[in-house]
């Protein structure tokens, strides 16, 4: 299921940044996805932070802290990680298309 959600998620990036001709309009669109998608991270950390399985106030930094209090098979985090792969695609692509268009 994830990599059914990542590959189409690709696709529709690479056909939207091919698409959309106002080269500051895609990185500023790509920036607030990829922020989107890094807020999700945070906010299901935070809902589960009370659960069982989450060692928040035990890990010894905060990228553990975070990475135990985050179930990546959810909805939710299906929805973040694809956020965060368009994002970094629209730029990838916007980049390459910059590069190769001189």
């Amino acid at each position: 299921m994830i990599w059914v959600v990542n590959i189409l998620t690709v696709i529709v990036a690479i056909y939207y940044s091919i698409k959309l001709s106002n080269q500051k309009r895609a990185y500023s669109y790509s920036i607030f996805v990829i922020k989107i998608g890094i807020s999700l991270h945070f906010l299901e950390a935070y809902f589960n932070s009370k659960s069982e399985k989450c060692e928040f106030y035990i890990a010894s930094n905060f990228i553990e802290a975070i990475d135990s209090c985050i179930d990546y098979k959810s909805g939710s985090m299906i929805l973040a990680q694809a956020l965060i792969l368009a994002g970094f695609t629209v730029l990838i692509v916007k980049l390459v298309i910059k590069l190769t268009s001189k």
